[in-house]
């Protein structure tokens, strides 16, 4: 699961030092229920991003409600110099774009999934050299 964590009250962010393991296990699940609840957390990849907002070069896109970011990649060490970036998936297809630069640095789409990312197309600044391209 991956996420952000605002900042939270100081109270509510740390067990007692002679507790349990069974003890601070219950406690993480209470503070990660309570700080989804309160908002504290926004989940960035996996199946709760479904229909969620993100931002590709400066622009907000509201994913489909059977869209989802895949993965997030903050740190890469290719010479693109692309990251941070997405890897949205949609059915059975998948696109890798840059979330700064807007470019595409992947794209593998299945047969079966019809124009899976035309959200997409208008905030597609460009496709790294060897990238299929969208129709």
């Amino acid at each position: 699961m991956a996420f952000r964590v605002r900042r939270l009250s100081r109270t509510r962010n740390r067990s007692p030092p002679d507790s349990k393991m069974e003890e601070q296990l219950a406690w993480k699940r209470q503070f990660v229920e309570w700080a989804e609840q309160g908002g504290y957390i926004r989940h960035v990849s996996g199946e709760e991003t479904r229909g969620s907002v993100i931002t590709v070069a400066d622009k907000t896109i509201k994913l489909p409600d059977d869209a989802y970011v895949k993965a997030f990649i903050v740190m890469d060490e290719s010479p693109s110099n692309q990251a941070p970036y997405y890897v949205i998936q949609r059915g059975n297809s998948t696109i890798t774009i840059s979330e700064r630069t807007g470019y595409v640095l992947n794209l593998k789409l299945d047969e079966a999934d019809r124009n899976p990312f035309d959200f997409l197309k208008k905030h597609i600044k460009g496709y790294l050299e060897g990238v299929e391209r969208l129709k």
